[in-house]
């Protein structure tokens, strides 16, 4: 039969792995939005630029305004990954200490069970 501690450490392993997987979907999610953002704006401005005569100096003022928006997004872009790579190392934290503190449960138990001495064994 396996340690109590060991079983919850199990469970708090899953529980992390489940965390990291919402995570990278939630990642993936913002992102794909922020890409149709993106080419959304793109896709106006290429149209103001066909509208435009070619040796106009005359610019729209909606061109300025998705052109700030784009530059917004190029922010909200930089934010996101700063936020997640946050996230994502506290998580990566978590699961190693969680494994090592498992390990070190395991081998003690398993050292216990077939009465042989490990290095965290110093009696």
């Amino acid at each position: 039969m396996e340690h109590p501690a060991i079983n919850r450490l199990q469970r708090e392993i899953a529980f992390t792995l489940d965390w990291l997987k919402a995570l990278k979907k939630a990642q993936k999610s913002h992102n794909r939005s922020l890409l149709d953002s993106e080419c959304a704006i793109k896709t106006e401005l290429l149209g103001i630029d066909a509208r435009t005569p070619t040796y106009s100096p005359m610019r729209y003022p909606e061109e300025e305004k998705f052109k700030r928006r784009l530059f917004s997004l190029e922010q909200e872009k930089r934010r996101a990954i700063e936020r997640h790579a946050e996230q994502r190392g506290k998580l990566d934290e978590r699961l190693f200490s969680l494994l090592l503190k498992r390990d070190a449960l395991t081998v003690h138990d398993g050292s216990k069970k077939t009465g042989r001495k490990t290095r965290t064994d110093h009696s």
